[in-house]
């Protein structure tokens, strides 16, 4: 069993060597490491190697570690997972980036719950290119889906 350290640095040289092999630098890709079920003694770890980029896929558990490992301040969290609705007040500004935002409802309980607060943060919108029923975001899967698609989006936009 590799340690969380060494798997890291087995990612980050593959990372090196893919970026060399299409002439681009490896500075230009953001590593995430999921935290996901991980004690904290295996966050420490990765906290005290300087490694700042964690992802967390549940909303609970990320802020139970955030509140954690609060003395790290370099943290920036990342949430990477499906958000229901009535959460989106629990996102703010302790998180670095939402990677998940799926869908309009969510956009707007998120955008209400941070003009509450006068909060930023920065999110991704997740789009659904497979069609895969098992998949979230936005259908995008077809181009006949896109004219009625971009509607929602500019209002997640704006």
């Amino acid at each position: 069993m590799h340690s969380i350290l060494e798997r890291y640095q087995q990612v980050r040289e593959s990372i090196d060597e893919t970026a060399s092999s299409v002439g681009r630098s490896s500075d230009e890709v953001k590593l995430v490491v999921v935290t996901k079920s991980h004690p904290a003694e295996k966050i420490k770890v990765l906290a005290e190697a300087g490694i700042w980029d964690l992802g967390e896929n549940r909303v609970g558990e990320a802020l139970e570690k955030i509140a954690l490992f609060e003395k790290y301040s370099q943290i920036r969290w990342h949430m990477i997972g499906h958000i229901q609705s009535r959460k989106a007040r629990l996102l703010g500004p302790q998180f670095h980036l939402v990677h998940s935002i799926d869908r309009l409802k969510l956009a707007k309980h998120l955008d209400t719950s941070l003009a509450e607060s006068g909060a930023f943060l920065n999110v991704l919108l997740q789009f659904n290119v497979s069609g895969e029923e098992s998949k979230s975001g936005w259908d995008a899967s077809h181009p006949q889906n896109w004219k009625t698609l971009l509607p929602e989006v500019e209002a997640v936009l704006l």
